[in-house]
């Protein structure tokens, strides 16, 4: 169930909104500069990239993907922050209402930072994606291996449902065992599976280079190009700097 909901979550659907026609170089500055501010700024930086991000989510109609993935991960989040809360309070000796706030936050702040890279994913054209990064100047070999890896990805997780529903089918069950012995079985798993796509990715990499595939960028026909819409998305990003700067009192209003 956990495989299934993050492979339907991380398929790229097109839709005809205004967040999948934004350009992949401002979709991506947006990824970039959130993340920067996200883990730099408190409180308020924190709640006001959430509005933004959730608008998106909204406006893309993509919002029941980052709610499954936000769903799925939860038990993920909530370990982490159990384990670190733990350590606040009993080794560094913080108090528990300061903890609670800092476990909080952290927990929101790895929300936010999933719901955006979802967001990136699903309203992004892979042509668009190979496009941007070709024009970075990138070797065709990365590129490829990327973007075949990136692919691969739904792929790989369905593999590892079959493999657990044949396990299934000759006795071997998951329920009643330990956590360290899921953990042991999806490592044994997941790992060979994993070597194995990124190897066929940069193997198919090499034969698209080795037959001038890297040539054709310029007869690509589907060319994203920026826009002014796309120059008013970024301006969103603008209120950050007051936002980081009055938070770390760098700047007093």
């Amino acid at each position: 169930m956990f495989l299934n909901y993050i492979r339907a979550s991380l398929v790229y659907e097109h839709l005809e909104t205004p967040v999948h026609k934004l350009d992949i170089r401002a979709k991506l500055a947006y990824t970039i500069s959130l993340m920067i501010a996200l883990f730099l700024g408190h409180t308020m930086t924190t709640v006001y990239l959430a509005v933004v991000t959730t608008t998106l989510t909204l406006i893309g109609k993509v919002w029941r993907k980052v709610l499954t993935v936000l769903i799925t991960v939860s038990p993920i989040i909530t370990a982490f922050t159990t384990i670190y809360f733990a350590s606040l309070t009993l080794l560094h000796g913080v108090e528990i209402s300061k903890a609670l706030v800092t476990v909080g936050t952290i927990a929101f702040k790895f929300m936010v930072a999933i719901s955006t890279i979802v967001l990136l994913l699903c309203t992004t054209k892979p042509a668009h994606m190979r496009y941007l990064l070709y024009k970075l100047g990138l070797p065709p070999s990365i590129v490829e291996s990327t973007i075949l890896t990136l692919r691969f990805v739904p792929t790989a997780i369905e593999d590892v449902q079959h493999v657990k529903e044949a396990m299934n089918l000759r006795g071997y069950t998951l329920r009643g065992t330990s956590l360290t012995q899921k953990v042991n079985y999806l490592r044994n798993v997941l790992t060979p599976l994993i070597l194995w796509y990124i190897e066929r990715a940069h193997n198919v990499a090499e034969v698209l280079e080795l037959r001038h595939y890297s040539s054709r960028l310029k007869s690509f026909r589907d060319v994203p190009k920026l826009r002014y819409c796309d120059v008013l998305f970024l301006l969103t990003l603008a209120p950050l700097i007051p936002l980081v700067l009055i938070e770390f009192g760098l700047y007093v209003p």
